[in-house]
């Protein structure tokens, strides 16, 4: 016979609502979305807790907290401005707009971190001695900039880390083609001075020929160098301990030719390799033009040994090509690493692992495409530790067991004058001429693309924003490629993504993005491409 006294079933709706709280902030935001399917109960508390909706918001626009002092931001203040800021990115309502004068020829530039800066050259030298730095306003301040009129060196490139307050300038001294020496300057940004966490103030190589045309980023303790000797070579440096630990080479065997003898030992780069990008401090991609194209992902000790090859993990093949089609130029765009805290002073800062990759494929002379693909589907293929690789032959996946459900291809002959028109999961387009009349054109058409979206979500607190100034749509339905004459069977993608268009008086040579800005360049129509006379930045 059972007791009358018996305890009531035991439930963990019984723990007291504040405490059941705190144990579901400590779940990822899938779980908590899981846990508001089990019941009407559960349902209800996620729904009404400040602190669950923003976790659950902050995910659905791919950006974590910031910190939390006295005096900043509470809860329900992050979570409005999270919804307002994304509210504004769909219907392209910026705050204001500041114009920043920066006349002057752009020899290098970058934008890192909510800083602009640009190297300019004076007189005939090969190079720049002349570095202008400007924080770029927010919505919440005005920003400064800065100009150091000789850096000490002449930079031939640039890249920055405003988060460890770096800049590594390049030097080359190609005055004996045969023995090029090349010097990365280790410098901090607000003093010019050799940075402390180096263990060397630079970094040296030395290269057997002229180089064409170099790339370089930084990487958290990680720089990285891709350039163009007789064919293309890479190099990655552990910047604070001062090692070199990956140096490749081009296949000069596979590509026709000998390799030099200093070369025999080093390890070498896919046939026709074009372009190169990291997906994190320790893994890289590379882009091949050989036959239909293809992407290789890689990974490499940060403290190894460059005569050790990096890891190869997967080969990705591009859609299959009619002969004698081939691929001319293939590139990859994305948006900088930033080392340190990025979060200070913001209530909320983009997530470093939600990014997207713009891959621009050029087929012959003309036929020009846009791939965009998923940082988290490329890191997908790497071992969450290196004990855990897998043991054999890399696998080369096929284009269409990936491409039509990981990828959009876009069918767009777009130029693009300046970079850094990826960040997060947004790219922004040049603006397109737009016609109004008969009359020639006047306005401008502003896209700007989010691979960052949620289609099948029911309950999007900016659900369907409305605006008399822009359109906001979400694609979902396949994007078709016949081409019959250029790919061997039609090229179908289906990664949904959503597109903010603005038609207006757009009269810049391009567009760069940032977490918070939107930057119009405006060049000096007298000097060429590459002059600047302002920039306008839209704060968000």
């Amino acid at each position: 016979m059972k007791s009358s006294t018996m305890h009531p079933k035991a439930s963990i709706l019984n723990i007291p609502l504040e405490l059941l709280i705190e144990i579901l902030k400590c779940l990822d935001y899938r779980t908590v979305l899981n846990c508001s399917q089990v019941c009407k109960e559960f349902h209800q508390i996620i729904k009404d807790s400040l602190e669950l909706q923003y976790k659950i918001e902050l995910e659905a626009d791919g950006m974590i907290d910031g910190p939390r002092t006295v005096g900043s931001w509470s809860t329900s203040e992050r979570l409005q401005l999270l919804l307002d800021r994304r509210a504004r990115w769909r219907t392209l309502d910026w705050t204001r707009i500041v114009t920043l004068p920066l006349v002057g020829f752009c020899h290098a530039y970058e934008l890192v971190g909510g800083v602009f800066a640009k190297t300019m050259g004076v007189g005939d030298n090969v190079g720049a001695r002349h570095l202008t730095v400007a924080s770029l306003p927010t919505r919440y301040d005005d920003g400064d900039m800065r100009i150091l009129e000789d850096l000490g060196v002449t930079s031939r490139d640039f890249a920055i880390d405003p988060s460890q307050d770096l800049i590594t300038l390049v030097d080359i001294d190609d005055s004996i083609p045969v023995n090029v020496r090349v010097t990365l300057h280790l410098r901090t940004i607000s003093t010019n001075t050799a940075h402390k966490q180096a263990s060397k103030p630079a970094l040296e190589c030395r290269a057997p020929g002229r180089i064409t045309s170099c790339f370089i980023q930084i990487v958290d303790d990680i720089v990285g160098m891709f350039f163009w000797l007789q064919g293309p070579t890479l190099m990655i440096w552990n910047w604070r301990t001062g090692r070199l630990v990956v140096h490749c080479v081009a296949d000069y065997n596979e590509g026709g030719q000998h390799p030099r003898p200093h070369e025999r030992a080093l390890p070498q780069l896919p046939q026709e390799t074009w372009d190169f990008a990291f997906l994190s401090s320790r893994a890289f991609l590379l882009n091949s033009i050989h036959g239909r194209g293809f992407v290789h992902l890689f990974s490499f000790d940060g403290n190894g040994d460059p005569e050790i090859p990096p890891t190869l993990h997967a080969t990705l093949t591009m859609p299959a090509l009619e002969p004698p089609n081939t691929v001319h130029h293939f590139a990859t765009h994305s948006a900088p690493f930033l080392g340190g805290d990025s979060s200070m002073g913001k209530p909320f800062t983009t997530d470093e692992s939600s990014r997207i990759y713009m891959m621009t494929i050029t087929y012959g002379q003309r036929a020009r495409f846009h791939l965009f693909v998923k940082s988290e589907f490329l890191m997908s293929f790497f071992p969450s530790k290196p004990s855990d690789a897998k043991k054999g032959r890399p696998p080369m996946i096929d284009w269409k067991d990936w491409g039509p459900t990981k990828t959009r291809f876009i069918e767009n002959d777009i130029h693009y004058q300046w970079l850094r028109y990826v960040h997060g999961h947004r790219a922004v387009m040049p603006p397109i001429p737009r016609p109004m009349s008969s009359w020639p054109i006047s306005h401008h058409r502003l896209c700007v693309f989010d691979f960052k979206v949620h289609p099948t979500r029911l309950h999007d607190p900016c659900k369907a924003p409305s605006s008399k100034r822009a359109r906001y749509h979400i694609v979902t339905i396949p994007t078709l490629i016949e081409r019959k004459e250029l790919f061997k069977e039609r090229v179908e993608t289906r990664l949904p993504y959503s597109v903010s268009s603005l038609e207006d008086k757009f009269n810049y040579s391009g567009f760069m993005i940032d977490e918070e800005r939107l930057i119009g360049m405006k060049s000096s129509s007298s000097l060429g491409e590459g002059d600047l006379s302002k920039i306008d930045i839209f704060t968000f």
